[in-house]
């Protein structure tokens, strides 16, 4: 389990460098982005990608070669999950928020 850094720890460091790689560091270990938003999570079971549809803004189609990806939007995080053309067709069906095709 990685460590959980102290971000007022950063405050006590000596130097400016220093005081940035310490408050990235955590930003990293902790899975935050500088923006204040947690970084993005990759979901592998459909039946809770369905569920966390529900409290959705919007979910997002990207087409490949292969397969599509499907990236759900919520206040607060990103979720998304890879499936085949044909699995992604049903889950769209089934996905209760707005859908985009990017």
């Amino acid at each position: 389990m990685p460590e959980v850094l102290d971000p007022e720890a950063a405050v006590r460091s000596p130097s400016k460098s220093s005081r940035h790689k310490y408050v990235f560091k955590y930003l990293e270990l902790n899975k935050v982005c500088p923006m204040g938003r947690m970084m993005p999570t990759e979901i592998y079971d459909v039946e809770e990608f369905v569920k966390l549809s529900e409290r959705a803004l919007a979910c997002r189609v990207k087409r490949l070669k292969d397969m599509v990806k499907l990236k759900l939007r919520t206040p607060r995080m990103l979720y998304s999950i890879k499936l085949e053309a044909a699995k992604a067709e049903e889950v769209l069906k089934r996905i209760k928020c707005e859908v985009r095709e990017v």
